[in-house]
């Protein structure tokens, strides 16, 4: 089972990574800071306002704000929500220099009077000095300050695990959705089901020469599942806990930490909760049904071949006796004649008249007759 789920798990990666990064030049045209808010900015007037996106099924709220002048400088506050690993929320308040806002805006213009949002044109504009500079600025913490809430994904999970109480609930982790389930007590075990969804990529949004040289693969993408149907002893249910509760990520006031955090978050091992349940749980997947159903197919069109192969058997058989029937029919059809003919010619040779008698007299039989008539 691992090795199917590893298999189709390495198929899917590369379509998985494209669509995200395709995903990504949809998100930012949705999300991008307007005009409106661009002028109010170059001028350190208070401003506020919300766009909301949507990125590999994930909705992402973001609040931008121009607070106005604090000193010399220009406050400004960013706030944004997901429903990304449990809710993410985090806050960025900046104070730019009049120099430095004049960078930022206007990078933020250029991307904003993009003709176009495809992967290439994001790509390029990545690699802008100007957006490059401003993202320097963005990420410099004595011009902006940046705070991110703890993020704990399993902690309403970690409650119901306890007393094996019912729960169920669905995490959308970029174009993978992980569910969740507990299904409460069967004797003394607790069933419990982990299930991961590789996601169909939605490219309604996005456009580009890469992205039309990826959509036949993207479209034919099917949706790929993998699930583990689990019923945990006590023992498994503060193992399992203990190994989810190594997934906190602390709150943080530093982006450095963030990075940190988010890549490589302390004491957490990413492959310890599936090292659990692949050796506590029963597993299939979607290439496991795929595969059985394909069999049951082949059976299927097996057993019509051989019903097809039967019948056509039976067929033969059928023909094979109907013509020995015919010829036993032409033979007693040709004996009832022959006996007819027979029957016939003996009822002719009875009928016919008799054929005259020639009676042939010697020469000395008739000068004897003569003599005597003398």
């Amino acid at each position: 089972m691992k090795k199917s789920i590893l298999f189709a798990t390495l198929l899917a990666l590369p379509q998985v990574v494209y669509a995200q990064l395709i995903d990504v030049s949809g998100f930012v045209q949705e999300a991008q800071m307007s005009e409106e808010y661009l002028n109010n900015l170059e001028n350190c007037t208070p401003y506020e306002e919300t766009k909301s996106a949507k990125m590999m099924g994930m909705q992402i709220n973001t609040t931008y704000k121009v607070i106005g002048k604090e000193g010399n400088k220009c406050k400004t506050v960013n706030d944004s929500d997901s429903g990304m690993m449990g809710g993410v929320s985090s806050s960025q308040t900046c104070l730019f220099s009049d120099e430095n806002l004049k960078t930022y805006v206007k990078a933020m213009r250029k991307m904003l009077n993009r003709k176009e949002y495809t992967l290439e044109s994001m790509t390029d504009m990545m690699n802008d000095e100007d957006y490059m500079l401003a993202m320097g600025l963005t990420m410099d913490e004595d011009i902006c300050k940046t705070h991110r809430d703890a993020i704990d994904m399993t902690k309403e999970l970690r409650a119901a695990l306890s007393d094996c109480s019912p729960y169920s609930k669905a995490e959308q982790m970029g174009a993978t959705e992980i569910m969740r389930e507990v299904k409460g007590k069967e004797g003394t075990s607790c069933n419990y089901v982990l299930q991961m969804t590789i996601k169909k990529p939605d490219l309604s949004n996005v456009s580009g020469e890469l992205v039309e040289s990826l959509k036949p693969l993207m479209e034919n993408m099917e949706e790929q599942w993998y699930r583990f149907t689990c019923a945990f002893t006590d023992e498994q249910v503060k193992e399992y806990t203990s190994i989810l509760e190594k997934q906190i990520i602390p709150a943080s006031d530093s982006m450095d930490d963030m990075l940190d955090d988010m890549n490589n978050p302390q004491g957490f091992d990413p492959n310890a909760e599936m090292n659990f349940v692949e050796a506590n749980c029963s597993a299939n997947s979607s290439m496991d049904e795929r595969m059985k159903e394909l069999e049951e197919k082949l059976q299927q069109s097996s057993e019509e071949s051989d019903e097809l192969e039967q019948r056509a058997q039976k067929a033969i058989d059928d023909a094979k006796k109907q013509e020995e029937a015919a010829l036993q029919d032409l033979k007693r059809a040709k004996e009832e004649r022959k006996a007819a003919n027979e029957v016939s010619e003996h009822i002719y040779d009875e009928t016919k008249a008799p054929e005259p008698v020639e009676t042939v007299v010697s020469k000395d039989v008739a000068s004897e007759g003569v003599e005597k008539a003398e």
